[in-house]
């Protein structure tokens, strides 16, 4: 994944962290349809991308059958134009939202990758990546990115 902040922090600043993220859920949509979830667990907030696992629902198994990667890259598949929202809420406004599957001889790896989440609602919604980056910043580290 791209764009992920990395930071040693200490134990109470993890839990308040986990818990953060623990908070909120994301759907992941297809012509209204329920592909899946993720925690959007990793964040970039200067671009304004949130990225992370890919918790597939059954439909997402019918969607891969019926609708052709966007691209495939070194075995990676790639479906771009889908919808990102909260849980029951409404969508939320990104410039894309690319769902990524991976598929090893051992393992399946699939995630996702929201780009370009207009600012004051990244704001509210990422509260976690916010306050992880901006601690980057006030401690003047370089993020560390995976």
């Amino acid at each position: 994944m791209r764009g992920a902040f990395l930071l040693l922090l200490d134990s109470k600043e993890r839990s308040g962290q986990a818990e953060l993220m623990a908070q909120k859920t994301f759907e992941i949509i297809h012509d209204g349809i329920v592909l899946g979830h993720s925690a959007m667990e990793h964040g970039d907030p200067p671009m304004g991308c949130a990225e992370g696992a890919f918790i597939a629902e059954d439909a997402f198994f019918t969607f891969v059958k019926n609708v052709p990667p966007t691209g495939t890259e070194e075995g990676i598949c790639r479906w771009t134009g889908l919808n990102l929202r909260v849980s029951g809420d409404q969508a939320i406004p990104c410039l894309d939202l690319v769902l990524y599957e991976a598929v090893g001889p051992d393992c399946v790896l699939r995630w996702v990758d929201a780009l370009g989440i207009p600012n004051d609602l990244y704001q509210s919604l990422f509260e976690h990546h916010v306050a992880i980056y901006e601690n980057c910043v006030r401690r003047s580290q370089k993020p560390i990115l995976p």
